[in-house]
């Protein structure tokens, strides 16, 4: 009978969501199952084990001396992309014996990119593959080492599975305000197929803001346009362009206060009153069971290569709402797999077609999906004994049996 070696030191852990979700699962499914465990502090004296451990403590060095001590090494990574050599040094990369990836796997070297001009005109343009040496990530991706895991949720509720008749033909968009999902909230609003239900509760990234917008968020307990006048902060001072997305993710409110303005100058449909109760948004406690399971469309939009299929893609599965994301989804392998049609809906990274994917939808297009989509949902995401589902614990285990043959 195997033994595993957890390596995850440190008060809050290295990554907290790896700790809580998967690694203390996955302690107590071996000990019920008769496995071996053992929870290590020190590297550098492990010897002829199997290891498991957090990518980010995979620095120089690291590698190596657990191969020359005779250990089988399980790397955890989990980021917010597809990357998986993010720390690792890659000379050493080939040595890790099983890498278990949360996110999808870039299966091409390429994919469609949201592009924005300084007029606001929208189109798409394949980008290549970032994050690193792109032979040495491919050329691991073929040796089979690399396994893709879900992003399960934090937790899970009960949800009521509301009728066809009874939901909003309209998409909600929920989470952070990172650039891309802002302009994909932007395009729903002009087209009619979003409303105040959506939500940014942007006060989560407080930490990001300048000091102005922090004694507003502090003094008003909002940032809105009038208390956000001549900021440093604002568009105005953008000196970069509409397309250097990266910089703008989880900044300052008004600056995409700004950018709503010029969106509806050019495209009109967006309430400047309703955009500000959106990046104001609370949190509620029940809102699966009352906001989200009532839309037809739960809509998405992250940077490229990120990962596409976050917890809230989860979280519309068990709501029985079809996830409405981006067609460069299709270019990544996910596990448990899915599939453009059968499990979800795709849109062009330009929005071009988003309005007709939303209104074309049939009742037995979206039955089919959403009974589809639950159904891997219940099989491997839903919890029963185990913080995550008992079956995603056996398949890691598998895995790791495989990696030591």
């Amino acid at each position: 009978m195997m033994e595993l070696k957890f390596y995850d030191p440190g008060i809050p852990p290295v990554n907290d969501y790896l700790t809580n979700i998967y690694f203390d699962a996955l302690r107590h499914f071996c000990f019920d199952k008769g496995i071996g465990i053992e929870l290590i502090s020190d590297l550098s004296s492990v010897k002829n084990s199997i290891v498991l451990l957090n990518a980010s403590w995979l620095v120089d060095g690291i590698i190596t001396k657990l191969k020359e001590n005779g250990n089988t090494i399980v790397s955890f990574d989990i980021n917010d992309n597809s990357v998986f050599t993010s720390v690792v040094p890659e000379a050493e990369l080939n040595d890790i014996d099983l890498i278990f990836k949360i996110a999808g796997i870039q299966k091409t070297e390429s994919s469609f990119e949201m592009m924005i001009d300084r007029e606001l005109n929208y189109t798409r343009e394949k980008q290549l593959f970032m994050g690193g040496n792109h032979k040495k990530y491919f050329e691991v991706i073929a040796s089979n080492k690399v396994k893709a895991l879900p992003h399960v949720p934090w937790g899970f509720r009960p949800v009521e599975n509301i009728k066809w008749a009874e939901r909003k033909q309209k998409a909600i968009v929920r989470g952070g305000h990172h650039y891309q999902r802002v302009h994909l909230l932007f395009q729903l609003l002009s087209k009619g197929l979003a409303d105040g239900f959506s939500m940014f509760p942007g006060s989560m990234y407080f930490d990001h803001y300048c000091n102005d917008c922090k004694e507003a968020l502090k003094n008003e307990g909002r940032i809105t346009l009038a208390n956000s006048k001549d900021r440093p902060c604002r568009l105005k001072y953008w000196t970069e362009g509409f397309n250097e997305n990266g910089s703008w993710n989880n900044q300052c409110i008004p600056r995409y206060y700004d950018l709503a303005v010029i969106f509806n100058e050019k495209y009109g449909g967006v309430d400047i009153d309703l955009v500000q109760n959106i990046f104001n948004g609370k949190f509620i406690t029940n809102w699966f069971d009352t906001i989200l399971n009532r839309y037809m469309f739960y809509a998405d939009m992250k940077w490229i290569f990120s990962i596409y299929t976050p917890p809230r893609f989860w979280e519309a599965a068990g709501a029985h709402t079809i996830n409405l994301s981006p067609e460069r989804l299709n270019d990544q392998e996910q596990f448990p797999a899915i599939k453009d049609g059968v499990h979800y809906l795709s849109y062009k990274e330009d929005f071009s077609n988003i309005k007709e994917v939303i209104e074309g939808i049939t009742q037995e297009q979206f039955e089919f999906i959403t009974q589809n989509c639950f159904a891997i949902y219940k099989e491997w995401i839903l919890p029963n004994k185990y913080s995550i589902s008992d079956k995603l614990l056996q398949y890691i285990i598998d895995g790791i049996e495989r990696s030591v043959q």
